[in-house]
């Protein structure tokens, strides 16, 4: 037998993961929940899911990883009132750099994004919808073809960041990734180049 097999069948057991920890108990109880109760979100659980998501933290840096700190993606709010206390209805950019929302498209636009979902009607029962959006020009002329690849791996950190918050704030999440991306980026009036990638409802579960 050669050392390449020997070495490619032995077993080495590990201990047994240490799962008291915060982290721990939030990735375990981390679910996909789709069935949400009606009620509000408060500003301070909407401020974390967002700082969460592309939040800054320090030295210009964000709160998920990002190939070159180029940081292509942005983060849009969708809801309708009651959806956060004190927010009316409508679409809305968060500026992580102002921690800030910027309104760019009053009214409710959750059942045009349930549409472009393909009809997954609980996208629009739940309070808050976060949208990430992917602009490949802030990136590509540093990475070039593996720049697309680069912004789907970063919305995946931002996928897990804002699970994780959402769990543990006492929300639920799921991850949304079948839409119409040409319907969506319609909807959402987004300017050429940008694309949808990932959507997110957001509410308490039922």
């Amino acid at each position: 037998m050669s050392s390449n097999k020997l070495h490619a069948s032995a077993e080495c057991k590990l201990p047994a993961p240490d799962l008291a920890g915060p982290l721990q108990r939030l990735i375990i109880q981390r679910r996909s929940r789709r069935n949400f109760k009606r009620g509000e979100l408060t500003p301070a659980q909407l401020a974390l899911l967002l700082w969460s998501a592309q939040g800054c933290v320090a030295d210009s840096r964000r709160a998920v990883p990002s190939a070159g700190a180029t940081y292509p993606l942005d983060v849009l709010v969708a809801l309708d009132h009651p959806g956060v206390t004190g927010l009316a209805a409508g679409l809305y950019r968060y500026e992580p750099a102002k921690n800030a929302l910027l309104l760019r498209r009053p009214g409710n636009l959750l059942h045009q994004i349930v549409d472009a979902c393909y009809g997954q009607s609980f996208i629009a029962a739940a309070p808050v919808v976060l949208i990430i959006v992917g602009e490949l020009s802030r990136i590509a002329s540093r990475y070039g073809d593996r720049s697309r690849r680069y912004i789907y791996m970063e919305a995946g950190h931002v996928g897990q960041n804002v699970h994780l918050a959402a769990e543990s704030l006492g929300l639920g999440t799921v991850m949304v990734g079948a839409f119409d991306d040409a319907e969506l980026a319609r909807v959402l009036h987004l300017p050429h180049g940008h694309e949808p990638v990932y959507v997110f409802p957001i509410g308490t579960p039922a």
